[in-house]
């Protein structure tokens, strides 16, 4: 990882688990969450960046 961006604030999850096409059980999205560092395509990123800011 070369690039890391700490962010000071949450992103609001259930706003965003509909989006995210590699959460497959929406109800259980917490189970993706877990196993530590994800890589997300930048279809992913630009879900969950405008999210964020």
């Amino acid at each position: 990882m070369k690039k890391i961006e700490i962010w000071q604030k949450p992103v609001p999850m259930l706003e965003v688990i509909q989006k995210l096409d590699f959460i497959k059980n929406k109800t259980s999205w917490g189970n993706y969450m877990q196993g530590g560092v994800l890589r997300l395509s930048d279809k992913k990123y630009e879900i969950i960046v405008p999210n964020y800011k």
